[in-house]
């Protein structure tokens, strides 16, 4: 059955409280695109690291879109992801799917301000050129140390050390797994600082 990604969960509870901040009954497309904004990680991080948008510049053109007169929530529901996990034979949700969807739907709100912004095509082919190239760990990732497993203990114990405002997520590779730490108040050593304190408070070092 495919099902979202816990970064999928993450985003869409902060799309949530973006959607209640400004007095919306339901998350829409607009919600979700200032929450992966936020968040900065994948599939925005791609888009801002090859320089083809700008997230602040994004940010302040959707919200001026939501502040004019006349505004009323775009389409929300039906941008989900799952149409697009299922087209693409994935067995997850995650959100390159849900910002395919946004940017697809050209009629709404957000593909409409990105495309005053940015060419929406370039911006679909480099989130599908990032998703289908060769595994591989972000240059400041940390691989568990051999003979450590990802289990419900070390999430739990990763979660409540991930500094304020930043999020991080897991993969594996070559059968190793690795954990990656972004956002707000991280630097180069973080991620590793966050896993070694980890293992520390459950006796595994």
């Amino acid at each position: 059955m495919v099902g979202p990604t816990p970064h999928y969960y993450e985003v869409r509870g902060r799309a949530a409280e973006i959607a209640r901040s400004t007095g919306a009954g339901r998350v829409a497309a607009e919600h979700l695109l200032l929450a992966m904004l936020h968040d900065g990680g994948w599939p925005v991080g791609v888009l801002t690291g090859a320089g083809l948008i700008d997230a602040d510049q994004v940010e302040i053109a959707v919200v001026a879109a939501m502040s004019a007169p006349g505004y009323t929530p775009s389409v929300g529901a039906s941008l989900a992801g799952g149409r697009t996990a299922g087209a693409l034979g994935d067995s997850y949700i995650g959100l390159e799917h849900v910002f395919l969807e946004i940017i697809r739907d050209r009629a709404g709100l957000p593909a409409r301000v990105l495309a005053g912004l940015a060419d929406l095509d370039a911006l679909e082919a480099a989130v599908l050129a990032a998703k289908n190239a060769p595994p591989r760990a972000p240059g400041d990732a940390v691989f568990l140390p051999d003979g450590q497993d990802l289990d419900s203990d070390l999430l739990t114990a990763l979660e409540e050390r991930v500094p304020a405002g930043a999020s991080f997520g897991f993969n594996h590779l070559g059968g190793r797994t690795w954990i990656h730490v972004w956002g707000d108040g991280v630097d180069l050593g973080t991620s590793r600082a966050v896993l070694d304190a980890a293992l520390t408070s459950l006796g595994r070092r």
